[in-house]
């Protein structure tokens, strides 16, 4: 069975095992946004 990340987090969660926040960026850009919405 191969279990993706984004579909593990979505497991565990769904069963109320705390899942740290997290966000994907390609560019620095978006990596800078993404820090501060953390």
């Amino acid at each position: 069975m191969r279990l993706l990340e984004y579909k593990a987090k979505e497991l565990l969660a769904k069963n109320s095992v705390p899942v740290p926040r997290g966000l994907v960026a390609s560019t620095s850009t978006q990596a800078r946004e993404a820090a501060e919405r953390l």
